[in-house]
């Protein structure tokens, strides 16, 4: 019997982390939703297969976001608008508006793959 797939959503507003729980649940990953990364960062002995992060919860110094996407990856930013800068140090970006499917597929690839991009050098 295959484990459970582990998945930590950062997403600032609450109505939108649930209802990213509720795609990620439906495709049977157990999630854990925190509000910010410094929530995130707190859970450093939990082990997460994928990181879905929302681009409103990157809103810290680049250096901050960067470090995190390099010790809770692969991550799956959630993104309105294009961040050049970050979307080398993920595993994947989805639109938002995002469809579900969209993320799902997303996650699956990152959890299959266990890392993000390799960083520009």
């Amino acid at each position: 019997m295959p484990l459970v797939k582990q998945v930590l959503i950062v997403a600032p507003d609450a109505e939108f982390s649930r209802s990213l729980e509720f795609v990620l649940e439906a495709e049977g990953y157990m999630i854990t939703a925190k509000p910010d990364l410094e929530a995130a960062l707190s859970l450093r002995d939990a082990h997460f297969d994928c990181t879905v992060l929302d681009q409103a919860a990157a809103a810290g110094p680049a250096m901050d976001v960067i470090h995190f996407c390099g010790v809770a990856r692969p991550v799956i930013l959630l993104s309105n608008t294009s961040l050049p800068w970050l979307s080398n140090w993920v595993a994947g970006v989805v639109e938002k508006p995002m469809l579900g499917q969209a993320l799902a597929a997303a996650v699956r690839r990152a959890v299959v793959s266990g890392t993000n991009l390799e960083p520009p050098k």
